[in-house]
């Protein structure tokens, strides 16, 4: 609790995230990672849902901390009039929709010539 307690203190930074692996030492668990940055996760069972574990951080000085967040990839529906779309808490929304895969990757050729093609679109 002192380590956490003094990583609280001014700056900014994660200060905890969720963890798995403990030890006698502070070294021996996670600190800004624990899986994923920030405890990202997947969630290959949920469409449009990614996962983010609980964390800690500091702001400027401001000490917060999240339970574990599920967050829908969503975007407003733009097809709803304002009266529509102010009538229910939260807001009605739909999917974002994925991108179009690039015209360079199916052009690529077989599955790992497609990769990597589409790895040096994360790489720019």
């Amino acid at each position: 609790r002192i380590q956490q307690r003094v990583r609280e203190q001014g700056q900014s930074g994660i200060t905890f995230v969720r963890s798995y692996g403990q030890g006698t030492d502070a070294y021996h668990s996670n600190s800004h990672t624990g899986g994923g940055a920030i405890g990202l996760h997947n969630h290959a069972n949920s469409r449009h849902t990614m996962g983010m574990g609980e964390f800690g951080a500091v702001l400027n000085g401001v000490q917060f901390s999240t339970r574990h967040n599920d967050y829908s990839l969503v975007e407003p529906d733009n097809s709803l009039t304002v009266a529509e779309y102010t009538s229910s808490w939260p807001p009605k929304a739909k999917d974002v929709d994925y991108p179009e895969v690039p015209p360079s990757v199916t052009a690529a050729g077989n599955t790992n010539a497609q990769a990597a093609e589409m790895r040096e679109y994360f790489r720019a």
